[in-house]
């Protein structure tokens, strides 16, 4: 991944698609053809994957995007690829790392092999260092010209953007004393992307863990703890646009209304809109509620009866004497 190897790509998938070292090695037709076949396979995983993440005009057929007319993507799918790269933190840790110099090896005649990243926005040195950079993967092949999903955070915000068929970059600028990078490069469309996101964007706390959204009786439940609030059960943050007027006002749902409900059990959902992105939290019961006994409930209602038929007979038994 640092050094951008190819075939790499190539060797780790077969090694998935055929569930480990489970294929032949030799330069004979039946281990091309289970080359040709994990390499279809794996597309094909990929395919899947891709598609569980919301991708909807992307196809692969390979493993390191090498230019096929049946292999394409747009800036939004990958964007979607990104951001599940960057919730894996092995994946994130090799991103930020610039240089890997790999040990000795005989087939390299005993020399080092090292690695470079290409992602500039990284180098310290480079008129392309962004401070708050920390990925993802740059790319280039000659009809998709250079490319980058690049990764930065700053506080509590993390950013993803995605540079398609932009100018070829200048890695030259690492060993120079250039202070300049063209406008059109991807480096600098990151930058001007990522310094948007964190001067207009800020997330804010729409309702906390363990907060109370609302409370409701249960309709059956013991009368002694029928009064239930319902707790929040994760923290629910919003992108917010800077200067905005956002409407908070949040959307209840009680899915139990009926005892017997257990502590912590989920009784409901809370959902906020905000600039057309939907958060939501489950609503947990703050404390158990068994049905009310039902001889308790004849008794009361026959109490009741009873004081209703007294009621009324003293009302007659007082009309009369007033007739009188």
């Amino acid at each position: 991944m640092v050094g951008s190897s190819n075939d790499s790509a190539f060797v780790l998938a077969q090694y998935i698609a055929s569930g480990g070292n489970n294929y032949p090695i030799d330069n004979s037709q039946n281990a091309k053809t289970a080359f040709t076949n994990s390499i279809e396979l794996f597309s094909n995983m990929m395919n899947d994957f891709s598609s569980k993440l919301g991708c909807q005009n992307t196809h692969f057929v390979n493993p390191n995007g090498i230019h096929n007319e049946n292999h394409y993507s747009t800036a939004y799918d990958l964007a979607l690829i990104g951001k599940c790269a960057y919730k894996n933190q092995a994946l994130k840790s090799i991103s930020m790392c610039k240089e890997y110099e790999l040990p000795n090896s005989n087939f390299y005649q005993g020399q080092p092999r090292k690695c470079k990243c290409t992602n500039l926005l990284l180098y310290k040195n480079s008129p392309s260092y962004y401070e708050y950079a920390n990925g993802l993967k740059t790319g280039y092949t000659d009809p998709a010209g250079s490319c980058i999903v690049a990764s930065s955070q700053k506080g509590d915000m993390n950013l993803i953007a995605v540079i398609l068929g932009a100018e070829k970059s200048d890695y030259s600028i690492l060993n120079s004393n250039k202070q300049e990078i063209s406008n059109t490069s991807r480096e600098n469309i990151c930058k001007i992307l990522f310094d948007y996101g964190f001067n207009n964007y800020f997330y804010t706390n729409l309702i906390n863990t363990n907060d109370i959204a609302t409370s409701f009786d249960v309709i059956n439940g013991d009368y002694r703890h029928k009064s239930i609030d319902l707790i929040v059960k994760d923290d629910i943050r919003a992108l917010v646009k800077r200067d905005s007027i956002v409407d908070i006002t949040p959307n209840i749902k009680i899915k139990k209304y009926l005892a017997p409900i257990s502590k912590n059990s989920v009784i409901g959902t809370i959902t906020y809109k905000v600039n057309g992105i939907t958060y939501t939290s489950d609503l947990l019961a703050s404390h158990d509620v068994e049905p009310a006994n039902h001889m308790n409930l004849l008794i009361a209602l026959i109490v009741i009866v009873l004081v209703f038929l007294f009621a009324l007979v003293f009302i007659i038994i007082k009309g009369k004497k007033r007739n009188k």
